[in-house]
């Protein structure tokens, strides 16, 4: 077992598909099929099912999903504070949620190191809930996601607002609604964040509570991904008002009743931030300050 292998079969797993994997990654659809294949070889087994075009982990598949992202997770770790070492830079560890990441921060972090370059920011991506439990275990200085009301845990700093909205492609027949409720999405299907996500607790959650029947037909934590399952046609997704910018095919759909969620930045109460990580907060603060 490679560490190519496990990146090629992690990135089927979050896009849902050979074909996408590969232009993720930059190789043939061969090359990622392969690398699948050698696992499934290797050990004996199938991680994938494969019917009419799709594909679904087996069981043994979604276990080796899990543990694959930690063990990358790590090695990626291990390698960047290796070189920053050597090169003699401050080292901070910053998980980002994946909506969050691209549509707001990633951009940020990356002026920040253009500008600071003897800084080294080895970013961790998870969905909110799981961020949460990365900064209270201090596998991460600093997290930026979705923040809760109060926490005992750790504490947080405000960055704006972001108004959640049901999104689908413009061509969806949903697509002219000034806006929607949750019973008015009865029977759709929906694109939804990992189950580490904010938005996947809460929007399965309300739907269940409120008895309306639904079906997901894809959980990713790449919003390419989810907007190229929006192009389909047939399903929608709950995203941040602003993912309308990153793609012109798409349209957001505003709740009827509107719902915006606080995004900041949390760090552990229990630990004195480091000197290199408490700049990096005051950076990422004022950038929103500023705009």
């Amino acid at each position: 077992m490679k560490l190519n292998q496990l990146r090629y079969f992690v990135a089927v797993c979050n896009t849902g598909s050979f074909t996408i994997a590969s232009e993720q990654l930059y190789v043939s659809r061969p090359a990622v099929a392969q690398a699948v294949h050698e696992l499934e070889t290797e050990f004996g087994g199938n991680l994938f099912y494969r019917y009419n075009n799709k594909i679904e982990l087996t069981e043994n598949g979604a276990w080796l999903f899990e543990k694959a992202q930690e063990l990358l997770r790590q090695a990626d770790s291990l390698s960047n504070e290796l070189h920053a070492r050597f090169q003699d830079k401050t080292i901070v560890n910053i998980g980002v949620a994946p909506m969050i990441g691209n549509l707001y921060v990633y951009r940020i972090l990356n002026a920040f190191s253009q500008e600071k370059n003897n800084f080294q920011l080895n970013i961790d991506e998870a969905g909110s809930l799981e961020i949460r439990k990365k900064v209270e275990n201090n596998t991460v200085e600093l997290g930026v996601c979705i923040l809760e009301e109060k926490s005992p845990k750790y504490n947080s700093q405000k960055l704006f607002d972001a108004e959640l909205k049901y999104f689908v492609h413009k061509n969806h027949p949903l697509a002219n609604r000034s806006f929607i409720d949750f019973q008015g999405l009865a029977n759709q299907k929906f694109c939804l964040l990992k189950k580490d996500s904010y938005q996947n607790e809460f929007v399965q959650s309300k739907l269940v509570e409120l008895g309306v029947p639904f079906e997901v037909v894809m959980y990713s934590s790449q919003l390419s991904s989810i907007i190229t399952m929006l192009g389909y046609g047939n399903c929608g997704a709950f995203l941040f008002g602003d993912a309308a910018k990153y793609d012109s095919s798409i349209v957001g759909i505003p709740l009827s009743t509107p719902l915006r969620l606080p995004v900041g930045v949390i760090w552990n109460r229990r630990q004195v931030l480091s000197d290199g990580a408490n700049f990096v907060r005051k950076y990422i603060v004022n950038k929103f300050k500023n705009k």
